[in-house]
């Protein structure tokens, strides 16, 4: 059983997204989820650049919140908080050389589900591993 060991609190910037892949992949292969890395790493990569993403458009300093949790027994779930009041959208990117909208699409393709909450400091965006 999964459980929250700790959690990755980063700043809002570039290597946003390759520490939290990093971290979640440790934390799953610890917990004997070897086989769940790479949809999660893609997962995590999507969840955390949209948190960095809407984070840029904030006027003060703030953090990302990456952690690990089981919600149903053998399904970890990826959780990214972050101080953004925007709800995500799938846009699904009409024009195919895009270089956003697809994230979402390819994140509910990847993941048991998908959902988001709205918080008194934010918004928390989860995806349930298959």
């Amino acid at each position: 059983m999964l459980t929250v060991e700790k959690e990755l609190i980063l700043p809002p910037g570039a290597t946003a997204p390759r520490e939290a892949r990093a971290f979640i992949a440790g934390r799953l292969v610890k917990q004997g989820h070897a086989a769940k890395v790479s949809d999660a790493k893609v997962i995590t990569s999507e969840l955390v650049t949209n948190a960095v993403r809407a984070s840029d458009r904030l006027e003060i300093p703030c953090e990302i919140i990456v952690c690990l949790h089981d919600i149903y027994p053998g399904r970890p779930c990826i959780e990214v908080w972050d101080h953004s009041p925007e709800v995500p959208t799938y846009t699904g990117a009409s024009d195919r050389y895009a270089e956003a909208g697809r994230g979402l699409a390819i994140v509910r393709g990847l993941a048991l589900s998908v959902d988001w909450c709205l918080t008194s400091h934010g918004k928390c965006v989860w995806a349930v591993l298959k």
